[in-house]
């Protein structure tokens, strides 16, 4: 019967090698792959594609608050108007 193999002993440079490159695998893939993942996430999260996308809906609620905007300042402005017409009716 031959005796127990310890695999932690580490005896030439190509297990040398290849212990280094599964803990170098183990310790910094997690990081290159969250890397890899922001990447597609930031490109998915900020180009345009015909509406699916969120910068599409963020562009349309952008667009519809400038227009709210505009409505409002054109409102403000008639009760403005609307309130110096009447001072000047009560004025009489």
């Amino acid at each position: 019967m031959t005796p127990p193999v310890d695999i932690t002993i580490v005896t030439s440079w190509p297990q040398a090698v290849v212990a280094t490159v599964i803990v170098f695998a183990l310790l910094v893939w997690p990081g290159i792959a969250a890397w890899l993942t922001s990447r597609r996430t930031n490109r998915v999260l900020t180009t345009n594609n015909g509406g699916s996308h969120v910068k599409d809906q963020l562009d349309r609620i952008e667009a519809d608050t400038k227009d709210n905007s505009v409505a409002i300042a054109t409102l403000a402005g008639r009760f403005d108007e609307h309130l110096a017409a009447e001072k000047s009716r009560r004025r009489r």
